[in-house]
């Protein structure tokens, strides 16, 4: 909820950066890998989930990509 001053509070700014979507460039950019690797570890469940933005968009929660990345050995990319 916003206190009197229309900042957020510190519980709800940290459940806004959890929650945030990137999209593909984005992950390209965080991981350097390419969109069929991306894929293809989706696939082999060794990549997080990417949600349907609609149509034909999907986009991936940041944290979740960085939790990703930080679980990774350094001869896992």
């Amino acid at each position: 909820m916003k206190d009197s001053k229309n900042h957020f509070s510190q519980d709800e700014l940290n459940q806004r950066i959890a929650m945030r979507v990137i999209r593909f460039d984005d992950v390209i950019a965080l991981t350097g890998l390419s969109k069929s690797t991306i894929y293809r570890r989706m696939e082999e469940k060794q990549f997080p989930k990417s949600i349907s933005l609609g149509g034909r968009s999907v986009g991936w929660y940041e944290h979740e990509v960085k939790e990703w990345l930080n679980s990774l050995k350094p001869s896992d990319t």
